[in-house]
């Protein structure tokens, strides 16, 4: 089963809508990521998107510098660009959680619902 929970730190928030005026939410989330072997700290990013109601509430709720926990799947994608092969992890988020709830609802975005943007 493809599940994530990550906590971090919300970072370049961008709302927008899909081509059927659907709502998305994203961000970067910044991570710690543990310490390297000179024990100095290490942090991640990967972007988190979120679809629909869930989006229209973190849009209103989520600022920059925000701390959060998201739940969600991760999203692997691959394409070419002048001959070189780029590849991308990404969230797609089920649930963000700042302390104060911004579940949209129970539902679960499915691999669907998530629309192509060109």
């Amino acid at each position: 089963m493809n599940h994530i929970c990550i906590d971090g730190t919300v970072f370049q928030p961008k709302a927008s809508k899909t081509r059927k005026g659907e709502d998305i939410f994203s961000f970067n989330l910044g991570y710690y990521n543990g310490k390297d072997k000179d024990k100095q700290a290490t942090y991640g990013s990967i972007r988190v998107t979120a679809f629909r109601g869930l989006a229209t509430n973190a849009a209103r709720q989520l600022h920059e510098r925000d701390k959060v926990k998201v739940v969600g799947r991760l999203r692997n994608e691959t394409w070419e660009s002048n001959g070189e092969k780029h590849y991308s992890t990404s969230i797609i988020a089920d649930a963000i959680d700042t302390r104060i709830s911004i579940f949209a609802d129970d539902s679960t975005v499915t691999d669907e619902d998530i629309p192509f943007l060109s």
